[in-house]
């Protein structure tokens, strides 16, 4: 059996010598020591030097974000659950022990969570640094909460930078669109690719804009999402679209709670854009809150979502994240159904797994998926003018989309 060759390299930041481990999987292990055996950087290895470069970037207030991959060399299936759903956090945000427990689906777990958080072996790849306790107090930290502070604090300086969301997708043109949900769903590989356990989850989405529409003529949404128990507010910039055939925008995404109304009045403002003083303090939902700065709904509607993280070959944490959406709305009186497929990026620099993803898929289902350039909220808005006119016919009594309907709607969202 041929073994693994694991190299180590030393950095030394404003928290003290890290010392750090890869192999050709990607980052093994991160440690805080006392001092460097050898601080020199190691002979070359691609994983390790790239990592370095980001932590220098990192500490230097360049990037907050890694794209180094993690390597898993030990953990539990709830322990590994739970680092993934950690790298999702961004730099300048925090989330509660609580939160993490209901995003992988044990809303009862926080305690174990706790756990979880302390046997990181990839300490600030893993920003687990980023979650705190429920009252805001900082909560534990392996390696001090000294050290926990000191990251956070730097990580004040990422808050105000906009993350971009890098994603392609696709709309399912089948007159049965459920069978194509269901293998879609089914599917273990993508070509080289392969799909992790299948995650189900509903939401509803409210977008809304001042009354003078400037939000959108600036080509910005503001969007709520309200799950079962919690609920997300999310900026959405400009797209424009990127080598490998998705559109890239900037998304700026906040929990909603006590200091929400400020964040996003901030965000605002950095737009240029001057709202009503609010009426009251916190407001127990963000539609009561926005509609006291002056603004007003301009679309709702509701999805199950399938989510399957995708991962390359050799790689343990995920590369990108296949979502097969049911969206469901309403057209006057009328029930709508339009399915749709996203595949987003989790990589800072690498989007192959985009085009790797869409070349399978496309190949595979080619009489019943197309490549879809438009936001859910513009083919919403058309599909709803377009009944509205009585304009758009092929729609089943079930009420999904069929295959002819998108032609007519591709032929209005390409005519504006």
């Amino acid at each position: 059996m041929q073994s693994i060759e694991v190299k180590t390299g030393y950095f030394s930041p404003v928290v003290g010598w890290l010392e750090i481990k890869s192999d050709d999987g990607g980052v093994t292990n991160i440690s805080f020591v006392e001092h460097a055996e050898n601080p020199r950087r190691p002979a070359y290895h691609p994983i390790l030097e790239t990592f370095l470069t980001e932590l220098d970037d990192y500490f230097s207030l360049k990037s907050g974000a890694f794209s180094t991959p993690a390597h898993f060399t030990s953990g539990t299936p709830f322990q590994t659950k739970v680092w993934n759903e950690l790298m999702k956090i961004p730099a300048g945000e925090t989330r509660s022990y609580s939160q993490i427990a209901e995003a992988i689906g044990h809303p009862r777990a926080y305690r174990a969570v706790g756990s979880a958080n302390g046997r990181n072996p990839l300490p600030i790849l893993i920003p687990c640094h980023r979650v705190i306790n429920s009252n805001g107090s900082l909560g534990g930290y392996s390696s001090g909460v000294e050290i926990k502070k000191t990251l956070l604090d730097l990580e004040k300086t990422y808050a105000v930078a906009i993350p971009n969301e890098v994603e392609a997708k696709l709309v399912i043109l089948s007159n049965r669109p459920e069978e194509v949900v269901r293998e879609i769903a089914s599917l273990e590989r993508m070509a080289d690719l392969r799909l992790g356990p299948l995650h189900e989850d509903s939401f509803e989405d409210t977008y809304f804009d001042l009354p003078d529409g400037v939000l959108s003529s600036m080509m910005w949404a503001l969007r709520s999402r309200r799950f079962l128990t919690r609920e997300k507010i999310t900026f959405k910039g400009p797209a424009s679209e990127t080598e490998a055939g998705a559109l890239e925008r900037p998304e700026h995404e906040m929990e909603w709670d006590t200091d929400a109304p400020q964040r996003i009045r901030t965000f605002l403002e950095n737009l240029k854009i001057r709202v009503n003083s609010p009426e009251a303090g916190y407001s127990a939902n963000s539609e009561e809150f926005l509609r006291t700065i002056g603004f007003r709904k301009i679309q709702r509607r509701k999805t199950t979502r399938i989510t399957r993280m995708i991962f390359a070959e050799r790689n343990q944490s995920p590369v990108g994240e296949l979502a097969i959406d049911k969206v469901f709305f309403l057209a006057g009186s009328r029930q709508i159904l339009h399915y749709e497929i996203e595949i987003e990026s989790l990589s800072r620099f690498d989007h192959s797994a985009i085009k790797e993803a869409m070349s399978f898929l496309t190949e595979k289902f080619s009489s019943s998926l197309a490549p879809w350039k438009y936001d859910k909220l513009t083919t919403v808005n058309a599909i709803i003018e377009l009944i509205g006119c009585g304009r758009l016919d092929g729609i089943s009594s079930e009420g999904h989309l069929e295959k002819s309907a998108y032609d007519k709607i591709l032929v209005k969202l390409e005519g504006e």
